[in-house]
């Protein structure tokens, strides 16, 4: 969880600052809807995932398994949460490939 904070934010911060001035000098405009506003908008949602979605499932993943340390078994609760852990995780991970994809061939 440490490493999330550690390192991920500021790399967010990074990546949205360079690219916001790459795509200044670029001539890439901010202003209507194209490839550059919706790639903004999934990573914006990409963010979302991870903040609303996958970090509370995932504290939750390991207060459930250090109960499980003390019973001896995965409670049901575990289960759900790494399923939904999976699910979500899988979606965090395609958005920023569909993202690569737009900023590469720039269709819209």
């Amino acid at each position: 969880m440490l490493a999330d904070f550690a390192f991920t934010i500021p790399g967010i911060l990074l990546l949205i600052v360079t690219g916001a001035l790459m795509a200044e000098r670029a001539g890439y405009s901010l202003a209507g809807f194209n490839w550059l506003t919706l790639s903004l908008a999934l990573f914006a949602l990409t963010g979302v995932i991870w903040a609303v979605l996958l970090l509370p499932l995932q504290r939750s993943m390991i207060r459930l398994s250090a109960q499980a340390l003390e019973k001896g078994s995965l409670p049901e609760g575990y289960r759900k949460a790494s399923l939904s852990w999976a699910v979500f995780g899988t979606l965090a991970v395609l958005l920023p490939v569909v993202i690569l994809y737009l900023m590469v061939s720039k269709p819209i």
